[in-house]
């Protein structure tokens, strides 16, 4: 019996995509089609990573988020997995309980992070074997220590969706206020330098890239605290490592096993600097 996440896109075309959705958005699928395959025994089919898009480079983001290359081969790969994928029926995990053969085919992105906090670490232990090591080297040489990760979401962002960016400015400067010289900022955007330059001319402010989606991620969750977007992004950096997180606000459910090392803002700036104090 075989499992196949089926990322995100336009078109799967099983040896590669065109027009998929962002890395975390399909971190959900290839999480879930693992613990799949682990609870019934089954073989999992190694996930289409590759993508084709062109939105990007309109945008002209630094991250063009087509992931060759990133990620070492999980279960079933090369022309074994297109005989596979081309020539088995698909069919219901039900169906695959019941003994039918064929092959179940995981997609969507299920209950967010809800489905994969009770497995936490099977999960931590998955997606960090799955990076490659030559990836996420610019990371390993970074230090972390009192670095606060900032994610800003605007690239394919609507407006709506998008954070203004005065609610990064009170927090950082509310951090800045009561912890001077402390902490430093590091700012993960798929934005515009224009866009947040009153952010990037804080005290202690400086935009990085580690070279590509992995490593930013990463990156952002190795940081003492992050400052979020209501992203999956945002979710998957402070899930991988546990890490203490604040949101503008959010789409999904919560991510960490401790919720009270998570915090959505509702506009409240006592709770804001009580959970500000909590953590730092």
């Amino acid at each position: 019996m075989f499992v196949y996440p089926k990322l995100p896109a336009k078109y799967d075309f099983r040896f590669i995509r065109y027009r998929g959705s962002g890395l975390a958005n399909c971190l959900f699928v290839v999480a879930r089609a693992h613990l799949i395959s682990q609870k019934y025994g089954w073989i999992l089919v190694n996930p289409t990573w590759g993508n084709l898009t062109f939105g990007t480079y309109l945008r002209n983001e630094k991250d063009k988020r087509h992931y060759f290359g990133l990620f070492r081969k999980t279960g079933i790969s090369g022309l074994r997995k297109l005989v596979i994928l081309f020539k088995l029926n698909e069919i219901t995990i039900e169906s695959a309980i019941e003994g039918q053969k064929g092959i179940v085919i995981i997609e969507g992105l299920g209950n967010y992070f809800e489905d994969l906090l009770l497995d936490y670490e099977d999960i931590h232990a998955f997606i960090t074997s799955i990076f490659r090591k030559d990836a996420i080297i610019k990371v390993e040489r970074t230090d972390f220590i009192n670095i606060i990760g900032i994610h800003i979401r605007l690239g394919d962002y609507i407006t709506e969706r998008r954070t203004a960016l005065d609610w990064y400015l009170t927090v950082v400067n509310e951090i800045i206020a009561n912890h001077p010289g402390e902490y430093r900022f590091f700012v993960f955007s798929d934005g515009y330098d224009s866009e947040i330059n009153q952010l990037l001319a804080l005290p202690g402010v400086v935009r990085v890239f580690f070279g590509n989606a992995i490593s930013d991620i990463i990156g952002l969750s190795r940081c003492r605290l992050i400052l979020g977007s209501d992203s999956t992004f945002s979710g998957w950096a402070a899930f991988i490592n546990q890490t203490p997180i604040i949101f503008p606000k959010r789409h999904f459910g919560r991510v960490l096993l401790n919720q009270k090392y998570e915090y959505v803002d509702n506009g409240d700036s006592s709770k804001l600097k009580l959970f500000l104090n909590q953590v730092l």
